[in-house]
This record gives C-alpha cells, sequence and structure tokens, in this order.
C-alpha cells in the first residue's frame, strides 16, 4: 500500500508548477599564490575578501597552517604541477577529494567542486615575446621576423608548456563533476587570456601588449565551458587591465592577468570579482581590497557567486520553480550522482537532502515494493498515478 507521507511532498513537486521568490545565498571564491604563505598577512588576506572557498598556489604544507589560523578546513593537492604546492581551504565540509581538487559539501545549498592549479612557470612567452627578452630571462627571446611568427611561435611553446597540465585537470573534472554542479578551476596559469592580449589592447590600440595572441590554456577552458570572472563582470580589456603578476613594479616587467576564477553551473550567478593586493599600483593597477601587510607577489583574485537555494519545496534545481523539471532531476539521476542535486526540500527520507534515500522510497512504496530496477514511468505519467494512489489513500 502506498504511504501518504512519503507521497505528499513528490505531489508538491509535481503540482507546484508556479514560479517562486528562491532565496539566494552568496559565497566568495579565492584564488590566492600565497609565495610560500603561512603567515598572519595570508589569513588577514583571506578574511578581507571574505573568502569562503579559497585555492592556494605555492602554499605546500603551509596551507593547513593558514586553514587552523582560519578555523577552517584544508586540504593539500596530492598532484599539484608543481610538488604539491597547491591546495584548498573552506569553512565548509571537504567531502571528497581528487588530485587537483575537492568536493565541498555547503549544506543547504548542495555540492559544490574546486580544483587549485600552478602551471608550468618558464619559459613564460609574454616575456620571450618583450623586445628586452633576453633581460627578462625565463625562456628564449621569440624573434622570427614578423609577427605572425611571433605569435604562433609564443602559441605553440605555450602549448608544449601547459595543454598537458591543463588536459588533465579538465579530464579529472570531467570524470568527477556531474553534468550542472556547480565547479571553480582556478589558480596561478603563468599564461595570459586571449581575452586580454586583443587587437584594441595592443599593437591597434592603447593597451601595452606587443602582439595579438589567441593564447591556447585559457582558450581550452574557456571551450570547455568555464567562465572567466574578471573578464565576466569586466569586459573592457582596455580599462580594466586586471593585473595579477606582479605587485612589484621593477623598470622592466611585462605585467599581466595570469591569475584566475574560472567557473560554472546550473544557476549559479556571478555577483562580483575584486583583486586583493598591497597598496602600490604595479602596472598602473589598484587592488580593489588593498592591505598593508599584503606579503605575496601575485594579487589574488576573489569572485562572489549567489547561489540558490531552495525557496519552495521541491525546487529541487534551484531555479526558481517548481515543476516536473526537478522530478526529471532526480529520475534522470537514478543511481549516479544524485547526491549532487541535494535539496533540502522535497525530503522524503528526513535526512536533510534529496537524493538516493528519497528514490528509495519512492519505488519501495511504489505498488506494493516494485523493485528498482523495473521500468520507471514518465514523469507525467507517474504524476496521475501518484495523485491518483493519493487520493485512494485518503478515501481509505
Amino acid at each position: 500500500m502506498l504511504r501518504l507521507r512519503f507521497l505528499i511532498p513528490l505531489v508538491m513537486v509535481l503540482l507546484s508548477l508556479g514560479p517562486s521568490a528562491a532565496a539566494q545565498s552568496e559565497v566568495t571564491v579565492l584564488s590566492y599564490n600565497v609565495l610560500g604563505g603561512g603567515n598572519q598577512s595570508d589569513v588577514d588576506a583571506i578574511l578581507a575578501a571574505g573568502a569562503d572557498i579559497i585555492g592556494i598556489q605555492e602554499g605546500g604544507n603551509s596551507t593547513l597552517t593558514m586553514a587552523n589560523l582560519l578555523g577552517y578546513n584544508g586540504h593539500v593537492l596530492s598532484d599539484s604541477q608543481r610538488g604539491s604546492s597547491n591546495g584548498i581551504i573552506t569553512r565548509f565540509d571537504i567531502t571528497d577529494t581528487y588530485d587537483n581538487g575537492v568536493q565541498i559539501d555547503m549544506g543547504a545549498l548542495g555540492l559544490a567542486y574546486i580544483f587549485s592549479v600552478h602551471l608550468t612557470s618558464c619559459p613564460y612567452q609574454p616575456y620571450e615575446l618583450h623586445p628586452q627578452a633576453g633581460a627578462l630571462g625565463c625562456g628564449s627571446p621569440i624573434n622570427t621576423g614578423s609577427d605572425a611568427g611571433d605569435v604562433a611561435q609564443a602559441v605553440a611553446r605555450a602549448n608544449s608548456a601547459r595543454a598537458g597540465q591543463i588536459g588533465v585537470v579538465l579530464n579529472e573534472i570531467a570524470a568527477n563533476v556531474p553534468d550542472g554542479a556547480p565547479v571553480f578551476l582556478v589558480g596561478d596559469f603563468n599564461e595570459p587570456s586571449h581575452l586580454d592580449w586583443t587587437a584594441a589592447a595592443g599593437p591597434d590600440g592603447t593597451g601595452d601588449h606587443t602582439h595579438v595572441v589567441p593564447w591556447p590554456t585559457s582558450i581550452t577552458v574557456t571551450d570547455a565551458g568555464f567562465i572567466d570572472t574578471y573578464r565576466d563582470i569586466l569586459p573592457d580589456e582596455t580599462a580594466d587591465l586586471g593585473y595579477t603578476w606582479t605587485t612589484n613594479d621593477p623598470s622592466l616587467e611585462v605585467h599581466d592577468r595570469i591569475d584566475f576564477v574560472y567557473y560554472q553551473g546550473e544557476g549559479l550567478a556571478l555577483t562580483d570579482v575584486q583583486l586583493v593586493g598591497d597598496t602600490g599600483s604595479a602596472g598602473g593597477v589598484s587592488s580593489d581590497i588593498a592591505l598593508s601587510n599584503y606579503s605575496s607577489d601575485h594579487r589574488a583574485v576573489a569572485a562572489r557567486f549567489a547561489f540558490p537555494e531552495p525557496g519552495e519545496p521541491g525546487d529541487i534545481t534551484g531555479d526558481g520553480f517548481v515543476g516536473v523539471e526537478d522530478l526529471d532531476v532526480l529520475l534522470a539521476h537514478w543511481g549516479d550522482s544524485v547526491a549532487a542535486y541535494d535539496r533540502s526540500a522535497g525530503d522524503l527520507s528526513g535526512d536533510a537532502l534529496v537524493g538516493q534515500a528519497d528514490l528509495d522510497l519512492v519505488i519501495a512504496n511504489w505498488s506494493d515494493g516494485t523493485p528498482p530496477d523495473v521500468n520507471i514511468p514518465e514523469p507525467g505519467t507517474l504524476a496521475l498515478l501518484v495523485v491518483g494512489a493519493c487520493i485512494g489513500c485518503r478515501r481509505r
């Protein structure tokens, strides 16, 4: 016999088809190359940014020191491209770990994923393209005799240095992150963005770049569906330079934007992005959050996101609407990664999540215990059956 107390929440999912004002909860993600780190100045920078999830580069075991000082959770990544220099710090629970990232449980906001990278720094193609490349070092000068040849050489060398590294991380993300789940790819990429070295920002415009270069790593990341937070908020590469390398301002330097917070995820809304650094203006760029005791040679990037939280029973997708789409999510991910779509609404099992346990209850109480491996009716048919069954239960 169908149990009414199990079916009423499911009926609410199916029948409450009108829009609702889903509440929003903001979370700040920080990419921070700490230059060794573990100091109070690093803790101050994280607190000043209001960061909830932090991807660390050049941290090593100091990642755990900083986490302890903050009272947060920390994890040193095992397969960093730079000898375990990367890590994750977060005020949320870390519920799973990967070579280059972690899974985070944000409670009512569901699960999120963050991956932190520190790609090869040398050879560094912006230095190799510079007219005084020999003085800057970190590679061999690129001077083929033509701009097209220089650009082709820079792209080839960038691919040789970093394509394999970013490919490993993107493959790991694809293998472990369910479609539509919030995921952040942050780090010191040691390569500029194709969104910055444009004609307007280079030789044909007012910018400082000497060439128009389709930097391959940023193209690979955006082709994988990720969004560059800084350029999403500040799309004018000539007005908002966003330089993160370096906070130093020597007479000979190629300032650039090489630290990024990339993101993707259904229902995830970017609301703000800021640079965190010292009180100087290296490269003509000032930090949005300036600290007198800032100790790194990179500016950090802080991106703020609005996560949808369930404002109505059954809003499993977090899109602000309650409808058959929410049931579709449960059915589509039966036996797969249902937990990635957990929301506190529609909780049949009483475990504060919507997931496998709730589907088990629906199946266990469907037609007096039909086993889970039977064909589940289409959502529309299931809705009618559930409603009919519920009416029958009420009459009893």
